[in-house]
């Protein structure tokens, strides 16, 4: 069944938060470990963008067409939001002499809004219905006529006769 848009929206926004916390939950352990902080950065990335395509793919979009199409798809979504959020964060940092933690608190919502609408309609579209199951949903069988497949009704009810 599909969601409606607003509750696509909160869910996909749901799984944003979630994102940040695996993503700055894994960089802090990975930090611990030893790792070096570019090293974690990329893996705390990496782990948080997973978390998202698994939650947004079975929870927010109900998506039921091929993983790795959706994945490769979710990878250069994920790709432009980067880019979106580095453009603005330049643009408030050197355009408007914002501080960086205010550049990059602007620049959330735009690059929700770019990515909710990119993952929406291509990253995790629906699958097209075909002409032919579009007609059958459409067009009822007429009455005391069953359809190609259908059991007979035997005379008694609950019980069905064999063909």
């Amino acid at each position: 069944m599909a969601r409606s848009l607003p509750s696509q929206f909160w869910r996909f926004a749901a799984v944003g938060a979630t994102n940040t916390a695996v993503t700055l939950a894994s960089y802090a352990v990975a930090l611990r470990l030893g790792a070096p902080y570019l090293v974690a950065g990329a893996l705390a990335f990496a782990l948080g963008a997973l978390n998202g395509f698994v939650l947004n793919r079975t929870w927010t979009f109900v998506h039921e067409g091929p993983v790795a199409a959706a994945g490769a798809r979710y990878a250069v979504v994920q790709l432009i939001g980067m880019g979106a959020d580095l453009a603005l964060l330049r643009l408030g940092v050197r355009g408007l002499n914002l501080a960086h933690l205010t550049a990059q608190v602007a620049a959330v919502p735009p690059v929700t809004l770019l990515t909710f609408v990119l993952s929406r309609t291509w990253t995790f579209r629906p699958a097209p219905v075909s002409a032919q199951h579009r007609v059958a949903r459409a067009r009822p069988p007429a009455r005391g006529r069953r359809r190609s497949g259908e059991p007979r009704l035997a005379a008694r009810p609950g019980r069905f006769a064999a063909r």
